[in-house]
């Protein structure tokens, strides 16, 4: 499945609408997200963004009038939960695009998306070596969710090539420092 940027952001809206009863805070599960309709519908593009995903199955509606509500599905919670830290959707986008269309230079489409998750994982930790394959593995999913298409052994090998070259880069430059 693929999820567009208007998608995403209407996920988290009502995710996170201040109308649950949680008041906005972090849902613990679908039914968390449950808000008034027209909290987080309130223009034709919202409305056509929420039909796309309520025909995808990520999000229900029910109710009548003044009364309608909407709320993620559990796919949608799913998708929520996987998507929901995503800061910069242009390099994202990007990724995804060069990705689909067969890579760039010297690089396939695999090894960028590799090269991408590996970047991303470096950016919200201190120490190379505490990168994870798991943490990697989250990225290559949402570039999956965002509809890019990879091997994904071949992405994760390239993700712990890039781990291994720059613990080896770090441990020469710590070399040369004493």
């Amino acid at each position: 499945m693929s999820v567009t940027e208007l998608q995403v952001i209407m996920l988290k809206k009502i995710a996170t609408s201040e109308f649950t009863h949680l008041n906005g805070a972090e849902p613990a599960c679908a039914t968390d997200t449950q808000t008034w309709a027209d909290a987080v519908i309130e223009s034709n593009e919202d409305k056509g963004t929420f039909t796309s995903l309520m025909n995808a199955g990520l999000v229900k509606h029910s109710g009548y009038d003044t009364e309608k509500t909407v709320e993620l599905s559990d796919q949608g919670f799913s998708v929520y939960m996987q998507v929901k830290g995503i800061q910069n959707y242009k390099t994202l986008l990007l990724a995804v695009n060069v990705i689909n269309n067969g890579g760039h230079g010297i690089w396939t489409g695999s090894e960028i998306a590799g090269q991408y998750a590996f970047d991303e994982v470096k950016q919200l930790t201190n120490s190379t070596q505490l990168i994870n394959e798991l943490d990697m593995l989250k990225h290559l999913t949402i570039l999956e969710i965002f509809g890019a298409i990879f091997d994904k052994f071949k992405a994760i090998n390239e993700a712990l090539r890039m781990k291994s070259q720059a613990i080896t880069e770090s441990s020469l430059v710590e070399f040369a420092n004493e």
